[in-house]
């Protein structure tokens, strides 16, 4: 019974953690801190994730070039309708990984033309990535993938020990509740086979005075 009980309060605090920590995150559409550069004919990666992570295969979403549509996600596949024309069978998303939150844009075959500065819109929110083409200088890209992993990691883990925390304190408060309510129904059973019911006779069963009223009794002579 108390193993039920506690496994019942411990799946509460767990959606009731969830629930919390649902209403309450503030989710961004983060891009590189840098610009990315690439030399023309090459295929590029353009950053963008949301976070914290989250499933984002049933949203929306939206590349721009300015105000060209380079390309568009939605219901869950490819929207080819009023991409601009130069961009057509030259962008995709990386669609296992969008349950991630990952929302990056792959663009092959890359002109001086694809240069400027691109919007990733996603959930009603943007995130500005700049293209340039020309030499590449691999030590300031491999140091923006850099930062982006750090920060993604210490998200997680700031959330994850946040969340931890909450489920350990409320377990233990449901731990010390029921053993409070099992030590008080214990003393409430032993107290109720110790005292006599309503009723009953004050003196138990064999008592040397009602053997002794008995053994004195006399009978008056005939």
């Amino acid at each position: 019974m108390i193993s039920r009980v506690f496994l019942a309060g411990w799946l509460t605090v767990w959606v009731f953690c969830f629930s919390i920590a649902e209403g309450k995150v503030e989710y961004k559409v983060i891009g590189p801190s840098m610009p990315v550069t690439a030399e023309e004919k090459d295929d590029v990666v353009l950053q963008c994730h949301v976070e914290p992570e989250l499933d984002v295969t049933n949203e929306t979403v939206e590349w721009k070039l300015q105000d060209k549509l380079v390309y568009r996600y939605r219901s869950r596949t490819d929207d080819p309708d009023f991409q601009d024309p130069k961009f057509k069978g030259r962008t995709s998303l990386f669609l296992k990984e969008m349950v991630q939150g990952n929302v990056s844009l792959k663009l092959t075959n890359i002109t001086e033309e694809d240069a400027g500065n691109y919007t990733c819109k996603v959930l009603k929110r943007k995130a500005q990535v700049t293209l340039n083409v020309g030499k590449v200088d691999p030590g300031h890209q491999e140091e923006d993938l850099e930062k982006v992993s750090t920060v993604k990691s210490g998200h997680r883990i700031y959330v994850v020990t946040i969340v931890i925390f909450i489920v350990v304190a409320g377990g233990f408060f449901l731990w010390k509740c029921t053993v409070r309510n099992e030590t008080a129904g214990q003393s409430q059973e032993h107290e109720s086979k110790v005292l006599p019911g309503p009723g009953s006779d004050a003196e138990p069963r064999g008592s040397p005075l009602r053997h002794r009223s008995s053994g004195n009794s006399t009978t008056s002579p005939t």
